[in-house]
């Protein structure tokens, strides 16, 4: 199914690009009605084929009715577009038992409207809190109010089956600890997620291998290279085979770190879900503010990090 994307991309950039160059080259217009033609065939032959791709649905069906325990900490991050004075000491507010279960009932209409979510999607399941967290401060244990909320899968790399994992809670009465405050509103969470496929992750993994003996070799030539230049002309006539090595080492470090950002290779970051899915454990909270002339542009500004502790499906914990 993969493949079949894939080489389906591959044919139709082809036959496009067929068609700009025969209206420069050819002049024929018999030719570009013919690849014109053959584009709208293969896309209609494959229609039937696309639908049996994994699709949002999928990965939703294997975590509906399932609960997940989070550990919110609220406070500044690097990036963060809050204002200055907001958690500028660096304290923390942290929420460390946070249940919430993925429901199969749909959420409210108000909240389908959430562009966080998946603007492609007319519809959401909703997020139910199973708990309502707590944490000390000066006055003595607090507890903090959570209401129902919704969640989405989007799929973002098919060829790894990564999909954005989102969803966002009401916090209605907010929480304050110190300079540190969780706004009254809805804060919303987002994350990556995966439909573990043993081949795709092998496969990365083996490419991942292949990149870091290469990296290893380039890096060693490097070191050698540098040993040996030890003048000035010995330096000037090892200048241009440095750069080489310098750009080779870089392209290996930018291809390794993009493996790791789309498949789940990482297994510190990693936490196993139900039903064969894998979860980053750390993930961003932020609330939605607006920007422009008419206030109409949202924007999301980081207030925190979440981790996911771990799964459960009744009584059974996913492990």
């Amino acid at each position: 199914k993969k493949g079949l994307v894939f080489v389906l991309n591959i044919v139709r950039s082809l036959v496009c690009r067929a068609v700009e160059q025969s209206s420069m080259l050819l002049h024929c217009f018999e030719m570009r009605v013919f690849l014109l033609l053959f584009l709208i065939l293969i896309t209609h032959r494959h229609v039937k084929s696309l639908a049996l791709l994994p699709r949002e649905e999928t990965i939703t069906s294997k975590v509906v009715n399932t609960q997940c325990r989070l550990q919110l900490s609220i406070g500044r991050v690097p990036g963060s577009a809050m204002p200055q004075d907001w958690a500028a000491s660096g304290a923390k507010l942290a929420l460390p038992n946070l249940v919430v279960e993925f429901t199969d009932d749909a959420c409210e209409y108000e909240m389908s409207k959430e562009r966080f979510l998946n603007s492609s999607q007319k519809s959401f399941l909703s997020m139910k809190p199973l708990t309502q967290p707590s944490f000390v401060s000066l006055k003595g244990e607090q507890e903090v109010k959570v209401t129902d909320g919704a969640y989405s899968f989007e799929l973002s790399r098919i060829e790894a089956l990564r999909y954005n994992f989102r969803f966002f809670l009401d916090f209605p009465d907010g929480a304050t600890r110190n300079d540190v405050q969780l706004p009254a509103e809805r804060i919303f969470f987002s994350s990556i997620c995966w439909l573990a496929d043993e081949k795709t992750i092998k496969n990365a993994e083996r490419r991942k291998k292949e990149f870091e003996k290469k990296l290893g070799e380039v890096e060693k030539e490097i070191s050698e290279l540098q040993e040996k230049s030890t003048n000035f002309f010995s330096k000037a006539f090892a200048l241009r085979p440095s750069i080489l090595l310098f750009e080779q080492r870089d392209l290996l470090s930018k291809q390794i770190s993009e493996l790791q950002q789309i498949y789940p290779l990482v297994k510190d970051d990693i936490v196993r879900g139900p039903n064969g899915t894998l979860f980053v454990k750390e993930g961003y909270m932020a609330v939605k503010r607006y920007a422009g002339a008419l206030g109409s542009q949202e924007q999301y500004h980081w207030v925190g990090k979440f981790q996911i502790k771990g799964f459960q499906e009744g009584d059974v914990v996913v492990s």
